[in-house]
């Protein structure tokens, strides 16, 4: 997929899983909501509103569904950034998948996937040694 970064203006390329572009196909000809007052060019692969829209659209599904926690559509990203990391994506890679210029920005995400390493082994049960006699 090609883009526009709206942050940089430079034309990005970002790949994406034939799972996802399954389903940016089944939306292809989605209509944009009358709802949303900004224009939406027809090239438009998202046809999506103002994100404070869309996060109070979040804050309504993650209510109904009992989830107290605050979500947003940047969880979205994080939760990219994270799963990408702990399933062994290296940093670099990562950065540029997130459209980060500088690499510091991403070594955010590696600090939590190395605070959840030593969560896992402060798990392990302790074991004790045997004396022999």
């Amino acid at each position: 997929m090609e883009f526009i970064q709206v942050k940089t203006g430079e034309v990005e390329t970002l790949p994406v899983s034939e799972q996802a572009a399954a389903i940016l196909r089944s939306q292809s000809n989605a209509e944009v909501s009358p709802r949303i007052i900004s224009e939406v060019p027809a090239e438009a692969v998202f046809k999506l509103g103002a994100q404070q829209s869309i996060d109070k659209a979040i804050r309504q599904w993650v209510k109904r569904a009992g989830v107290e926690k605050r979500i947003s559509f940047h969880c979205a990203r994080h939760t990219f950034a994270t799963l990408g990391l702990t399933c062994g994506v290296d940093l670099y890679t990562m950065s540029k998948l997130l459209g980060h210029r500088d690499i510091a920005s991403t070594q955010i995400y590696a600090k939590i996937i190395d605070k959840k390493k030593l969560e896992a082994v402060a798990m392990l049960p302790t074991l004790q040694s045997r004396t022999t006699d």
